[in-house]
């Protein structure tokens, strides 16, 4: 497993400073989260906006962190309601 969490670490942090479609699948008040196309439901990670949105909406989000398992990102364009 460590040597999987590096790895992963690797292919996410090539990430950073692309700007990625994500749909958005939960929010907690102050944050959201959401999906990428090449980012299964309980197979992959997920996306961490740190903006208050809504469930269904779509928006691009340029990378700005890698985490092992999950991306960070920063909106650079909102499409509410998906």
């Amino acid at each position: 497993m460590e040597i999987q969490q590096q790895i992963s670490y690797k292919l996410n942090a090539n990430r950073i400073g692309q700007t990625i479609d994500v749909l958005v699948e939960g929010c907690n008040g102050k944050s959201s989260w959401g999906r990428t196309y090449f980012q299964a439901p309980d197979i992959d990670g997920i996306v961490y906006i740190k903006d208050k949105l809504s469930v269904g909406d779509m928006v691009k989000v340029r990378i700005t962190k890698a985490l092992p398992y999950d991306l960070e990102g920063k909106i650079i364009k909102t499409n509410k309601g998906g």
